[in-house]
């Protein structure tokens, strides 16, 4: 399992890289030829996006996951595959023609003006195309076609990128523009996935009403935790557009963007970790192969947090224009952010379990909670106070999902050294916030934290391993 999750995650963390780079490649761009309005209407638009794609399939991405593996057969795995697809496609195309036909309305309803109406038009084409480009992917994943569901995903990124360019900046189309961009992109992604699906499950004509009865009935429960899930990912845009207008939802989205680096990490664990957890998790090695991941995890990400809370500034000053300069005391909030909110997947076993109901649970208190700080903390603190709120939910959500997920699937942490790496973290970056430094020294200081959390979290196994294999690079060089 442990060689599967290496060579997967580096396979997941090529498309994850290439998405999140190509995000903030494309961020100075949009930042110099878009207004923090119609940047916040982009951001408003992608997070309508994705509700819909909770509400509208009724997670059936998540029934697939579950089910296929269990299938025996190739046809019931083909019509899994291609019934969740045809569902997904149905859903959202009658979807789309009520966007068409009510486009003024709900422009003026979410952007407080009526100019917005041929976007959402093109908004609502664009999400057809990337709600099925999504379930082709995953099918592509759950099929463990690691490296076709990487290919797809990086040749998405290359198109938006160059696409959204051209019409952004040579044609100048503004919001259009970049969702013209993500329309084209996702079409031509799109049929690549189908096309690569053929070499292990095909996505075909095939619907079966039984499979998707089967499906529903797995995954129904899950979309209350979507939803949930979905409100302490998003809510804060929508109550900063509610409190305060699109402009600050901009600045929001621009420090989100930002923060979205350590998701890097989380993306490439999350890809490669589900697929084998739903594979292995009645092999006795797996719990204790869990847990030597979630150090590796460790000796990734935190060194990743120490750097974002050093250089989030200058992130954002090299990112963007002065109107977006006071998104920088949002990122490293809003980091921390993002990786509770996806530590459920070291904490598996509800999900081994099937324990959906207990999932929607644990995601909706998460929500609630910051729903309600969000009120209460967005009209004292403005767009700090809901980057805080965010922080709070996703702790709430972690600590739920540990406490019991790991009464359903045992996995023996360290957390003597957990805590203890936890505490090196936050005495380097309180250190470094007292006194100055210059990047030498930042680095150097840098680098001992990283030695001091491979000492601390690798076992003298894999510590002797790695360094066996570096002595051989070298002999190799010499």
């Amino acid at each position: 399992m442990l060689n599967s999750f290496l060579k997967d995650s580096i396979t997941y963390a090529i498309p994850a890289l290439l998405s999140r780079g190509i995000g903030l490649f494309l961020l100075p761009i949009y930042t110099r030829y878009l207004s923090p309005q119609e940047y916040g209407v982009i951001e408003l638009l992608t997070i309508l996006f994705a509700i819909l794609n909770i509400l509208i399939p009724l997670e059936i991405t998540q029934a697939e996951a579950r089910l296929l593996p269990d299938a025996k057969m190739k046809i019931i795995k083909k019509q899994l595959a291609s019934t969740a697809f045809w569902f997904t496609a149905i859903g959202f195309s009658n979807v789309a023609v009520i966007i068409w036909v009510h486009s003024t309305s709900f422009s003026l309803s979410l952007f407080g003006s009526e100019k917005y109406n041929l976007d959402l038009r093109v908004a609502s084409l664009s999400m057809i195309v990337n709600a099925l480009f999504y379930v082709v992917q995953n099918h592509l994943r759950w099929c463990l076609l690691a490296r076709e569901s990487a290919f797809v995903g990086i040749i998405y990124s290359i198109l938006v990128a160059f696409i959204s360019i051209y019409l952004v900046v040579v044609l100048k189309l503004g919001v259009t523009g970049v969702l013209v961009g993500q329309l084209i992109s996702g079409m031509l992604a799109l049929i690549i996935g189908i096309t690569l699906s053929f070499k292990n499950i095909p996505i075909t004509f095939l619907f079966k009403f039984s499979k998707l009865k089967e499906m529903l009935v797995y995954s129904t429960p899950l979309v209350f935790s979507g939803i949930a899930v979905y409100i302490n990912t998003y809510i804060d845009r929508w109550l900063i557009n509610a409190f305060l207008g699109v402009d600050d939802v901009g600045i929001y989205g621009v420090a989100y963007r930002v923060a979205l680096i350590p998701g890097l990490v989380m993306y490439a664990f999350q890809m490669a970790l589900a697929p084998l957890i739903f594979h292995n998790y009645s092999k006795n090695e797996t719990p204790s192969n869990i847990s030597r991941l979630f150090n590796y995890f460790l000796v990734i990400i935190l060194p990743v947090l120490l750097i974002i809370s050093l250089f989030a500034d200058d992130f954002i000053r090299l990112l963007t224009t002065e109107q977006f300069y006071s998104a920088s005391e949002l990122v490293f909030i809003l980091c921390i952010s993002i990786v509770f909110m996806n530590m459920y997947i070291f904490f598996p076993g509800l999900g081994i379990k099937k324990l959906t109901s207990r999932i929607a649970v644990i995601n909706i208190f998460a929500s609630t909670t910051n729903v309600i700080f969000n009120i209460i903390l967005i009209p004292k603190l403005g767009i700090k106070g809901a980057a805080i709120s965010t922080l709070i939910g996703s702790i709430a959500m972690a600590v739920l999902y540990y406490y019991w997920g790991n009464k359903k699937y045992k996995i023996p942490y360290d957390y003597k050294n957990i805590i203890l790496s936890l505490i090196i973290l936050s005495t380097f970056i309180l250190f470094f916030n007292i006194f100055e430094f210059n990047i030498i020294q930042l680095i150097l200081f840098i680098i001992v934290f990283i030695s001091m959390l491979f000492f601390l979290l690798f076992s003298s196994e894999e510590k002797k391993e790695i360094f066996d294999r570096l002595s051989k690079i070298n002999i190799a060089n010499k």
